[in-house]
């Protein structure tokens, strides 16, 4: 079963934007499909780091970006200490 994860649409310039979203508590991403345009994303980071220390990397994960349903996996993130 896909852990459900609420994301919203960001806009990708200019640079401080991704900046505010860091500050605000929301990780940025992207979101990369087959025959499908990227989507620029960004997700709560608490509810983020407990989805997947809960289900794992491998986990599926359900998310809704404009009011389509997609189905994602985790292919990469970065931890700054």
């Amino acid at each position: 079963m896909a852990t459900t994860l609420e994301v919203q649409k960001r806009e990708t310039k200019p640079h401080s934007n991704i900046t505010s979203i860091r500050n605000a508590g929301r990780i940025p991403g992207v979101i990369y499909g087959y025959k499908a345009e990227n989507v620029p994303v960004s997700v709560d980071s608490l509810t983020f780091i407990k989805a997947v220390r809960d289900n794992g990397r491998n986990s599926v994960f359900s998310v809704t970006v404009d009011g389509a349903k997609l189905n994602v996996l985790l292919h990469d993130y970065q931890i700054d200490h």
